[in-house]
Formats: C-alpha cells, structure tokens, sequence
C-alpha cells in the first residue's frame, strides 16, 4: 500500500512571503527515501482556525501529516493548542 504524505507549513512569515517553506522541499525528499509518497504541500497562518481548517482538509487524502512551523516561544503561539484539539488530546507539561 502506498502511504500518501502531506506537509503542513505553518507560520504568518511563510504564508506572506517573508521567509521561503524550505523545510516542505527537504522532508518531501526524506519521506521519497522512505518510499512515502508527497502529495500535498499546504501552508496556513498561525491561527488556531487556519490550523485545524487546513489538518482536517489533509486527512482527506493522506496517511501521514507532517506539520512544521508554527512553535514560536512567544505566548501567543497556538500551534500545541491547534493540534491537542485536532487530535482530542489534553497538553502535558514537562518541566524536564
């Protein structure tokens, strides 16, 4: 069977064009090595809407969803919020 792959870019930068989604070239290129077929390359603003919006859309047609991007360390990031409620998942903190 043939794994479908999706990259999730996320990130405000790379939606405007301030920075290039070289990551999503680099790991379609991993997962060839893996024999894991990239189908889809997808990029979305750091919003806990866009997020889920664009997880749900990708799990249409892939196996596996690879998400990048998006794990700022300021406060207002949503990214671990956006795919713990994606997932049904309470978050976890480890002081280690």
């Amino acid at each position: 069977m043939e794994i479908k792959a999706a990259i999730l870019a996320i990130g405000d930068e790379v939606v405007q064009g301030q920075i290039t989604n070289r990551n999503a070239a680099w790991l379609s290129s991993e997962l060839l090595k893996l024999n894991i077929s990239p189908h889809l390359h997808l990029t979305c603003l750091d919003n806990k809407s866009d997020i889920i919006d664009s997880l749900n859309y990708l799990e249409q047609s892939c196996q596996l969803i690879i998400v990048t991007g998006g794990l700022g360390p300021t406060q207002d990031d949503c990214t671990r919020q956006s795919l713990a409620q994606w997932m049904k998942k309470d978050l976890e903190l480890n002081t280690e």
